[in-house]
């Protein structure tokens, strides 16, 4: 027995196997004992310890091609049935089970069956194709229903509303979460919630659910796409799906009333249905839409149920009065729009995510004091703003999350109602966790109480016109949670003389400042009970 070398393959495996009680021979005394684990969790393999791990990918187009032709026989070499063959085996997108499935199915047909199926499988539905699912969307149901929690269920389901082949921003992901409450109606930070959906969407990517697209994406393969939309209403989701698909004009379909999630995203549309009555709907995104968009006056009027609203990188000429009807909306995104009056979203009281991202906003209006629930806020990139008016800020108490790496007009003290925000505004804001912030006229001191510490990023500077050109302040990001529970940390501006740079003396009482933040420090200076930091302090 010694001897022999043993091959043992175990396939499909879905939870760890302990070898010993069922008697497989493994370890040093073994040898001669191979054995092969199948699994479509990449967790399984880490449990059990595998030495080695190889990733089954998709095929190339030139081999699901090859592997497609042999199955389907010869008919797909004729001049008529050939390109539509083509089209066919590329909607498969290299997955082997739905290459098998789609050609075996078509072998021997004629073109119109073949062209039905080219059809079905471009709107999304190919169930209608013999086996799809009973063979292809089963195997992948059985993935799916090893997904641990309904989280993850439904975020999986949720990247359906992405069109084909879409790389998925994970922190879009995040801000959507916020939005829906599909994890329970909690007030959670924003951090915290950051780190629950990454740490799903992980799990769904172990399960090869979904594919990862860089550090920061992930994309949806076309075939579990489809899966995806299909299995949706089983799970209480009913979602319209035309995303990417070209369309000009708004779906005319009877009722959308049932409608928990309608994506129409990346389309030509140039204006928006009027009355639409959606009772259900939950998520609506309509980004990147490429043209002026005009939205109807009551368009948002029957969507009182309303959670989540992406309109980014539009051109829209107005905002409608009838946004100020989204009662229940928590996530707003107009990143990248052409906007006009923004003062109907200061009536969203319940809006907690907002971006504004590079858009042409100039100013930020008055009745933004009343988002008291926001707790993120994007005026990164907008090159125009230049007034976020006084007390604004100080008015969004549980204010996270603030990046706003444009804006230079900070001001100190308050003379007239057009005044600017000023840095002390930021002291009354106990929750935050990231401020992403420019500040280059620093040609005045504000007074910030308590222990203060400067965390800076660019501050090799040798002159003040290059310190005004040039200092960012870029505190609290991110602040280590132990800090925003003392209230010790405050942006502090540097000071430069004319006659050249010079530190500006700081208190910092070690007790009370994190570890984490005194450590980043390349070194202290001590000044009896005061302590300068130097100019190379740096966020890590």
């Amino acid at each position: 027995m010694d001897k022999k070398r043993i091959l043992v393959i175990l396939d499909d495996v879905w939870r760890k196997i302990k070898l010993d009680d069922i008697g497989i021979p493994f370890g040093e005394n073994h040898r001669g004992c191979k054995i092969v684990i199948t699994s479509r969790s990449i967790n399984v393999c880490d449990q059990m310890n595998c030495q080695k791990k190889f990733i089954v990918e998709t095929l190339s187009k030139q081999d699901s091609w090859a592997l497609f032709k042999e199955l389907a026989g010869a008919v797909v070499e004729t001049t008529d049935i050939n390109p539509i063959a083509r089209d066919v085996a590329a909607k498969c997108g290299g997955l082997p089970i739905a290459i098998v499935t789609v050609a075996g199915a078509l072998k021997g047909k004629n073109k119109h069956v073949w062209s039905n199926a080219a059809r079905q499988l471009q709107k999304s539905n190919p169930t209608s194709i013999q086996g799809m699912e009973g063979i292809v969307f089963s195997s992948l149901e059985l993935s799916f229903n090893h997904l641990e929690n309904v989280e993850s269920k439904s975020l999986f389901l949720f990247c359906s509303l992405f069109p084909e082949d879409y790389s998925i921003s994970v922190e879009d992901l995040v801000r959507y979460w916020i939005g829906l409450r599909w994890f329970g109606d909690t007030d959670e930070a924003t951090e915290e919630a950051r780190d629950r959906v990454h740490a799903i969407v992980i799990t769904i990517t172990s399960y090869f659910l979904l594919i990862d697209d860089g550090e920061k994406f992930v994309k949806m393969h076309d075939v579990v796409r489809d899966f995806a939309i299909t299995i949706a209403p089983k799970y209480n989701h009913k979602f319209m799906v035309k995303a990417g698909i070209g369309l000009k004009e708004w779906p005319n379909i009877d009722t959308f009333e049932d409608f928990t999630c309608i994506s129409l995203m990346v389309n030509y549309f140039r204006e928006l249905p009027s009355g639409l009555e959606c009772p259900k709907l939950q998520a609506l995104l309509l980004q990147n839409n490429n043209f002026q968009l005009v939205v109807p006056s009551n368009f948002f009027q029957g969507m009182k149920n309303l959670s989540v609203l992406d309109l980014s990188n539009n051109e829209l000429l107005s905002l409608p009065e009838s946004l100020s009807f989204l009662s229940t909306i928590r996530t707003l995104n107009l990143t990248g729009c052409t906007l006009g009056d923004l003062s109907v979203i200061g009536s969203l009281s319940k809006l907690e995510i907002l971006s504004l991202c590079d858009t042409n906003t100039k100013e930020i209006p008055v009745s933004f004091n009343q988002l008291s629930n926001l707790k993120l806020l994007n005026l990164n990139y907008c090159k125009q703003l230049t007034l976020i008016p006084h007390g604004v800020i100080h008015s969004l108490t549980k204010l996270e999350e603030l990046y706003i790496d444009r804006f230079r007009q900070w001001e100190y003290e308050s003379e007239n109602l057009k005044s600017n925000a000023n840095l002390v505004e930021l002291e009354a804001l106990s929750r935050f966790t990231h401020l992403d912030v420019s500040i280059s006229n620093l040609d005045f001191s504000p007074k910030l109480s308590g222990d203060v510490i400067v965390l800076s990023q660019e501050l090799k500077l040798e002159s003040k016109q290059e310190l005004l050109s040039t200092a960012r302040a870029a505190a609290l990001s991110p602040l280590p949670r132990d800090a925003t529970t003392t209230s010790t940390v405050r942006v502090a501006l540097l000071q430069a003389p004319a006659d050249g740079f010079s530190f500006l003396p700081l208190r910092l009482n070690r007790r009370r400042i994190p570890a984490e933040i005194v450590n980043i420090c390349d070194g202290v200076i001590g000044c009896g009970e005061e302590s300068i930091l130097p100019v190379q302090t740096s966020l890590p």
